[in-house]
């Protein structure tokens, strides 16, 4: 992953975010075409936020599962004692 370090500029707001190449690569290889890596023409590399939304809350449905299975099982141990 690029490391994305904030530079401090004076009168310039801190923009943070996912880096296209390291997005491009994740979804290479996962062997998937994702539609949120762009490549103009000119081979500027870009992202469309609008294509991650999705994937992020995909992510975020799947760890409130794992959290709530976790919460369970603490909870089954915890009534063992």
């Amino acid at each position: 992953m690029t490391k994305n370090v904030p530079v401090d500029r004076p009168g310039k707001r801190t923009h943070l975010g996912f880096m296209a190449p390291d997005l491009k690569r994740a979804f290479d290889v996962l062997g998937m075409d994702f539609g949120g890596y762009v490549e103009t023409p000119d081979g500027e590399l870009g992202l469309r936020p609008d294509q991650q939304i999705p994937i992020l809350w995909k992510a975020v449905q799947e760890l409130t599962t794992n959290v709530l299975e976790l919460r369970k099982m603490l909870a089954d141990l915890q009534g063992r004692d």
